[in-house]
């Protein structure tokens, strides 16, 4: 989550780039911390809401929501349908602004993607795109 936004940052500025993973995406770091349930999140807001703000503040020119309609590589998108911090609707929104080619594929598995068909649909798909650079 958080390295995918991290990625989706310098994909969105950096076009010499031109293939990306993007794994468990989260589209908006400050909007997600706003408005989870998550219990550490709660008591955040609730114990330093202070210091939330400003990490909101500091934070959010950072949030993937602002660079991913501008990312020009081809993307392998991938979605766990069981994530503990990440919600059906955030991972709608993630894959659905970036605007280029892109495959999305959902797994049954956790916000780790640790599944042997997640993995292994990385690798082919890197050895495609390597495979078709020839």
């Amino acid at each position: 989550s958080y390295g995918a936004g991290v990625a989706s940052v310098l994909a969105g500025i950096e076009y010499s780039i031109k293939k990306f993973i993007f794994m468990a995406g989260l589209y908006s770091a400050t909007k997600s911390a706003i408005s989870s349930n998550r219990e550490d999140f709660k008591e955040w807001k609730n114990k330093e809401p202070e210091t939330l703000k400003e990490w909101i503040k500091k934070s959010s020119p950072y949030d993937a929501e602002l660079y991913l309609p501008f990312i020009k590589a081809e993307s392998l998108i991938q979605i766990a349908n069981k994530d503990e911090y990440i919600t059906a609707e955030e991972n709608e929104l993630f894959s659905g602004k970036i605007r280029q080619q892109k495959m999305v594929i959902k797994y049954e598995s956790g916000h780790d993607l640790k599944n042997e068909k997640a993995i292994s649909d990385r690798i082919n798909w890197i050895r495609s795109k390597i495979k078709n650079t020839k």
